[in-house]
């Protein structure tokens, strides 16, 4: 059984995969939102739950950034990867909405689009390297 620190530097198996899990049936759905507000579904009455959700996969890509930082030998760059890929994520969401049409919103979606998958890749990158810096019997 890990030790309050143990478990605080180097997170523990539960808050990996807790984090984890959070990330990819986020990330996941609001994929799938994003794909239906594109094509012209929903009428914009999804846009709420997919920022809800966005918000979600954000948190849980930081808790895993943050846990990998705290471990011994963690490496910051992912930490601060996920941290600022988690900031900016938000603001080309919300930055999308004021285009109406043409290249500029399509060039602002694909951008969206493009931090979105690389949150979820530094997400699952900090996620790895907990779960391999996890001794075999804590798995």
């Amino acid at each position: 059984m890990e030790t309050m620190d143990q478990a605080g530097s180097t997170g523990s198996t539960a808050s990996v995969q807790v984090a984890s899990w959070a990330l990819r049936i986020s990330a996941l759905a609001t994929l799938v939102i994003g794909l239906e507000l594109w094509s012209g579904g929903g009428g914009g009455a999804l846009v709420p739950v997919h920022m809800v959700l966005g918000i979600v996969a954000i948190i849980a890509a930081w808790s895993l950034g943050i846990m990998q930082l705290r471990r011994p030998g963690g490496s910051r760059g992912l930490a601060l990867g996920a941290l600022v890929l988690g900031v900016l994520l938000p603001i080309a969401g919300v930055g999308q909405l004021s285009f109406f049409g043409g290249s500029g919103q399509l060039v602002a979606q694909l951008v969206h689009v493009v931090l979105a998958f690389a949150i979820i890749g530094m997400g699952e990158a900090c996620a790895g390297r907990l779960r391999r810096a996890q001794p075999a019997t804590a798995r």
